[in-house]
């Protein structure tokens, strides 16, 4: 080396020598540009920061979503690693890719993906601090991810600051998979469940739990069964005694379903997790053989029951696909703007299955044979929906009820109806839906609009009938399978669910306490024949009490409750809340008065039996009549109906009937009146409604209005001083 020649400067480990590019590019005296290496770590690093926590973030106290799924921990384990590790190798391998072609290239597209990342993290604070202006929230924190990394490429200082970042995948991977309650779900608790020694005197016992319904839900105007709305409780409730004013223990599956199995008052933070040595299944697995349908929570032990309902439902590589999807979703829900978040489906109403409104996976003749099913023969179903695991669990179970059996029978069913998605009608026919499944509800909280209410009512209600569908055909099986006489038959609901304008759907409060905590409870006791009502203020925790009592079974501890026909309970009622997380009070007077309102209410809207319930909105007295006569010229405003080519092929044996008549409406605003002709006559009435994508129209018509002919002409109007002005039409 020459004596005037400077020395070699070094360079730092991990980092590339510097060329007159990277000069070009980093600046004089900034330090050179990061090797390939560690610009993956970076990009690594912020992938993590900016997307993958705010991810983790509401999932690492929810492990219940996982539970509730049937995902596996060795789901939750590879979803993770792929999500945190997957696409910073993309993008690197990106890198990679374009620094063979161009060097400068390269960096280019680098300082893109820093832009884009720093954009998506600094989004979660300008959507807060501009909720309603999505526009410009978008485009200030793009400007901001623009300045860092125009700082990243002239600031050595600013790169390696993200190098010090590195280790955030990690840290994020152990802070959700080992440091939170998602940890249950990896290494499921197993506390020590032994079965109860005793066996009883042999009594079948069957306990049916269905999702989210009030007991104002079944009740006529004199607060009796609607035996012609819903004619299988009603016959239920002649032969059972129907205690009337029954409570839930929570107004939430994951606390009030456990309470229903072990008898105990839920704790203020359950988990789907958690063990339960004393429940159904260690008090009846010695002298029953024990059928369990409950895919919800994990109260069954893992020594009584080895393989989870929800793994029955699926194989592994279509739950975790399902997981993927609906995590895509929940993601999106999380990072974008308000305005646009709502504009997704939502994600608050159930556990899975949040897109299913936008590709669900039944069609018109996809399965035509398996619609029998239904109602719980033994013919295959097939599909990945919520709809089809209902279908498919029912049927199975009908085969595990016929036998044969070595010892008495103790079945468990949950199931999820009527909880939302509401799509089912008396005879299980189902309707597509739209991208909002529940019109009116955002984030899972009733808007203002009390037509959108009374309509998401009149939905449940249908549901509720395909409820009543199923208990008939589990009776009728339990029946022909000579059980029914003797046996303990129990029919319940885990908790309510509320109809009320600008209130949560599902969280228990004082003014929807009877809505939320009023749960139906029938109990045909062995050699019962007659019915009864019985007023008692009973409580799901007594349940399990009464089914040991009518056993015969000594389980040697102490229960909560007490058997049901024993109940002495005075004071008020008390139901866990999911949102307060902790117990809510009301006295049991004032829950029985609020009930009475909302059945007055409830009554006076869908009167009688089935015909009301196709009768929501204004201008009811247009049902029926033909549209010849009536028709006035089109005007400007415009209908395009969704699905439009379903009612060109109208195959009802396949399931699926678009009997939803919906769509979108340009030149109109929203309340304005409609009314939907099938062939030539009104079917139903409704109005037009506004949501985040526009004006919207979805009116349900009877099914039977569609099953005569494989294709329907389906029109919607709008109804102006008792003319018919045409919006749209399809099929034909």
């Amino acid at each position: 080396m020459a004596p005037d020649e400077p020395p070699a400067e070094k360079v730092p480990a991990g980092t590339a020598e510097p060329t007159a590019a990277a000069g070009d590019e980093a600046g004089k005296g900034n330090g050179p540009w990061p090797s390939l290496l560690v610009r993956g770590l970076q990009l690594a690093a912020l992938w993590s920061i900016a997307v993958v926590w705010p991810l983790f973030d509401v999932l690492r106290n929810g492990a219940d979503f996982f539970t509730a799924r049937g995902n596996t921990g060795a789901d939750v384990i590879i979803y993770s690693l792929i999500h945190v590790f997957v696409p910073p190798l993309i993008m690197v391998g990106i890198e990679a890719l374009v620094d063979l072609a161009s060097r400068r290239a390269g960096r280019i597209v680098h300082l893109a993906f820093i832009a884009g990342l720093v954009a998506i993290f600094a989004l979660q604070f300008t959507k807060k601090l501009l909720p309603t202006y999505t526009s410009p929230s978008l485009l200030l924190a793009l400007a901001v991810g623009v300045l860092f990394a125009l700082l990243y490429a002239k600031e050595s200082a600013v790169r390696s600051v993200l190098t010090w970042l590195s280790p955030a995948p990690l840290v994020i991977l152990v802070l959700f998979l080992f440091l939170s309650p998602v940890r249950d779900v990896i290494f499921p608790p197993e506390g020590e469940a032994k079965p109860v020694a005793a066996k009883g005197n042999g009594t079948p016992v069957f306990l049916i739990i269905f999702d989210e319904a009030p007991a104002a839900t079944l009740m006529n105007r004199q607060e009796l069964i609607n035996s012609a709305r819903f004619p299988n409780f009603g016959a239920l409730g002649r032969t059972s005694t129907w205690y009337r004013n029954n409570s839930t223990a929570s107004d939430g599956t994951i606390a009030g379903v456990p309470a229903i199995l072990s008898g105990e008052r839920p704790p203020d933070r359950p988990s789907a997790n958690r063990t339960y040595p004393q429940s159904f299944y260690t008090l009846l697995d010695s002298g029953h053989d024990v059928i369990n349908a409950e895919a919800q929570t994990k109260v069954c032990p893992r020594t009584i029951c080895p393989t989870r309902v929800r793994s029955q439902d699926s194989d592994s590589g279509s739950r975790f696909k399902a997981l993927v999807k609906d995590l895509w979703l929940v993601e999106r829900r999380v990072l974008y703007p308000p305005e646009l978040a709502k504009r997704l489906p939502a994600i608050d109403t159930n556990f899975e299955d949040f897109g299913g409104g936008i590709d669900f996976d039944l069609k018109p003749g996809q399965n035509p044979e398996g619609i029998d099913a239904r109602f719980g023969s033994n013919a295959p179903i097939t599909g990945e929906s919520i709809a089809n695991r209902i279908l498919a669990r029912t049927a199975k179970l009908s085969t595990q009820i016929d036998g044969p059996h070595s010892r008495p029978p103790a079945v468990v069913l949950h199931m999820e109806v009527p909880h939302v998605p509401w799509r089912f009608e008396q005879t299980g026919l189902q309707y597509p839906i739209s991208e909002n499944k529940v019109p009116g509800l955002i984030d899972d909280k009733w808007g203002p609009n009390q037509y959108l209410v009374d309509v998401g009512l009149q939905r449940f209600l249908l549901q509720t009938q395909y409820a009543d569908s199923i208990l008939g055909a589990i009776i009728d099986d339990v029946k022909k399978s000579g059980l029914w006489n003797r046996s303990l038959f129990i029919v319940t609901t885990d908790h309510g669910t509320s109809f009320k304008t600008r209130t949560v759907r599902r969280s228990i409060l004082t003014k929807n306490y009877a809505e939320m905590a009023n749960t139906p409870l029938f109990v045909k006791y062995p050699g019962q024949t007659r019915g009864k009502i019985d007023d008692a203020n009973t409580n799901a925790i007594d349940i399990l009490p009464t089914i040991a009592k009518y056993t015969d079974i000594d389980p040697g501890w102490k229960f909560e409750g007490q058997p049901l026909d024993e109940v002495t309970r005075s004071g008020p009622v008390i139901v866990r809340s999911s949102q307060l997380k902790g117990p809510v009070k009301y006295p049991f007077d004032k829950m029985l008065a609020q009930r009475r309102e909302i059945v007055d209410r409830w009554t006076s809207l869908f009167p009688g039996g089935d015909a009301s319930l196709y009768r929501v909105g204004p201008n009811q007295d247009l049902i029926g009549k033909p549209v010849a006569g009536l028709e006035e010229p089109a005007g400007k405003a415009k209908a395009k109906l969704a699905r439009a080519s379903l009612y060109e092929d109208i195959q009802p044996k396949s399931g699926v009937l678009p009997y939803n008549v919906a769509g979108r409406l340009s030149g109109m605003g929203s309340g304005r009146p409609l009314a939907v002709a099938v062939n030539g006559k009104v079917a139903a009435v409704g109005e037009s409604y506004s949501t985040p994508e526009g004006v919207r129209f979805g009116i349900i018509v009877p099914p039977s209005t569609m099953t005569g002919s494989r294709s329907v002409k389906v029109t919607v109007y709008e109804v102006v001083d008792g003319r018919l002005r045409p919006l749209g039409s399809a099929g034909g």
